[in-house]
């Protein structure tokens, strides 16, 4: 009955959501909602979320390092998990998904991103076309390799823009950076997406290089901010710097903002990464330029997107001892 109550509780927020004007940040939130669980012994290691916008309510998923090449499919209360192979490719360290879509063709973008160490000279995107039913398991559509213009880093956020183009997240200590992947450098490959221009800048490895974007300091940003903890409060620059490191990203459908989680934070951002410039970390406004969301925090949360409307947004964490990871909502109410 709990749990009818919430999910009653998030359609009609979802329903009743205010409609802002493009590019305008959300002012307040709803109280985050437990929307339903992960099982552990499915996903023992959710380490990215996304939802279908075709398919009412279906959401995606995947494991992190160290699992077969899958993905998974739930409802939004984390039911029905069905796991899909994913044929011809190997999993290095799966870090996010979102979705992409040229002409009438939805595809799912799984980021095999990860280099906790600095050791890939490459990383990966696989697209696989989305479908209504899926077999169990499937052939990726395309696998494309990229590279860095400045070096090996780590990453584990990926969000695609509704013109086309795929944005990647770094994640450091120092400066998260954001670099494009330009639609042409995925589209070129299927004939309903194909244009009269190719921009693939390839290296001697055959791979597509990254273009950088910006940066941005999330722990320069989060000065003077209290932000619990684990429980407490930051009890060293250590700690607050483990805390605002990068672990997921997402772009509102409309393109007009963007979010980044961290360990602790969930950050909106007033900037379509299309258009506009995104200034020095120093020079960001707050209330402006970004807004800090209000949350229930999860122990190493690592998942975070937009729903369809682009209202409402939903987070998950890995499965910690044996525990059901919760999926959670927040819906904006201004």
């Amino acid at each position: 009955m709990k749990q009818l109550l919430l999910t009653l509780t998030y359609l009609l927020l979802m329903a009743t959501s205010p409609q802002l004007a493009w590019g305008e940040l959300c002012t307040q939130w709803s109280k985050s909602d437990k929307l339903g669980t992960l099982r552990s012994d499915q996903l023992l290691e959710a380490s990215g979320v996304v939802a279908s916008t075709n398919f009412f309510k279906r959401l995606y998923h995947i494991n992190d390092r160290g699992n077969e090449p899958s993905l998974f499919i739930s409802t939004i209360k984390g039911k029905r998990i069905k796991q899909i192979g994913l044929n011809r490719i190997s999993a290095i360290d799966f870090e996010d998904l979102t979705m992409a879509s040229c002409s009438d063709e939805a595809y799912i973008v799984i980021g095999d991103i990860g280099d906790n160490h600095r050791r890939r000279n490459s990383i990966s995107i696989h697209l696989v076309k989305e479908k209504e039913k899926f077999r169990r398991s499937v052939a990726v559509a395309k696998s494309i390799k990229l590279s860095y213009p400045n070096g090996r880093h780590d990453a584990e956020g990926i969000a695609s823009h509704p013109d086309g183009n795929i944005y990647l997240l770094t994640k450091s200590r120092t400066l998260s950076s954001i670099y494009r992947i330009n639609r042409e450098i995925w589209q070129q490959h299927f004939k309903a997406c194909q244009t009269d221009h190719s921009v693939s800048i390839q290296n001697s490895s055959g791979s597509n290089q990254l273009e950088h974007i910006a940066n941005i300091d999330l722990v320069a940003l989060s000065a003077g901010k209290r932000i619990a903890h684990l429980g407490g409060h930051y009890g060293s620059d250590d700690a607050q710097e483990k805390g605002e490191l990068a672990t997921s990203f997402d772009i509102s459908p409309d393109g007009k903002n963007f979010l980044i989680m961290t360990y602790d934070s969930i950050i909106e951002f007033n900037f379509d990464l299309s258009v506009d410039t995104i200034p020095s970390t120093a020079a960001l406004k707050k209330g402006r330029d970004f807004h800090y969301i209000d949350f229930k925090r999860l122990v190493h949360q690592e998942s975070v997107a937009y729903l369809p409307s682009g209202r409402s947004i939903i987070y998950t964490t890995e499965s910690r001892n044996g525990i059901h990871a919760p999926i959670m909502g927040i819906h904006c109410l201004k």
